[in-house]
């Protein structure tokens, strides 16, 4: 049961950023009390992470 993986070494630095971000902003909200734009940490983190994602995304392209 040979399989080959794929060895492509290239890591999408804004996804990863925008996924750390999203994350932190998730943990701040179980552990303070932040304001928060839905009330919902994932729902806060997945808006943070896409935000900074298409932004960094963009200007990235340029």
């Amino acid at each position: 049961m040979n399989q080959q993986v794929n060895k492509d070494k290239h890591i999408n630095k804004p996804a990863m950023f925008a996924w750390f971000c999203g994350a932190v902003v998730a943990s701040a909200d179980f552990v303070s009390d932040i304001p928060t734009i839905s009330g919902i940490a994932s729902i806060d983190a997945i808006a943070v992470a896409g935000t900074l994602y298409f932004v960094m995304s963009k200007a990235t392209t340029k």
